[in-house]
């Protein structure tokens, strides 16, 4: 270091040593987001998010040991409490969904965030699709 600062050295013609490349080849797959959106006051999904639901199960299918969280969300139209059991809801509705495609319940965890975690913030009782959502992560 010089300055305080981390130097940075290219690994050159080499690249990495076989040990290290391996250790490189066997992290596991970085975590994978995906975001589905929900009709208002409902736990039923937009029909636009539908297909994503495929693609979770897909994602989950091609890790072995994988880890889902599932977080449900809401706008700000409504009481926090209505807002909280809605968004636990709309989470335990994915959570079913997928567990109804095979896949242990044991691997996945659903909590809802109600109004708390706003994508878009907004004033109170304000409707907003893009804060209807649930957020899956595959680990």
């Amino acid at each position: 270091m010089s300055g305080g600062r981390p130097s940075i050295r290219p690994l050159g013609n080499k690249g990495l040593k076989p040990n290290e490349a391996q250790l490189l080849a066997e992290l596991p797959a970085p975590a994978k987001s995906f975001i589905l959106y929900f009709l208002e006051g409902t736990t039923d999904i937009t029909p636009e998010s539908a297909p994503m639901v495929e693609e979770i199960r897909s994602e989950i299918a091609k890790r072995p040991g994988a880890e889902v969280q599932v977080t449900g969300h809401t706008d700000t139209v409504g009481s926090d409490s209505d807002n909280d059991a809605l968004s636990q809801k709309r989470a335990e509705e994915i959570l079913n969904l997928l567990a109804s495609r095979g896949f242990d319940r044991a691997i996945m965890s659903a909590v809802g965030r109600g109004e708390r975690e706003l994508k878009l913030p907004t004033g109170d009782n304000v409707g907003s699709a893009v804060n209807r959502r649930v957020e899956v992560i595959v680990r």
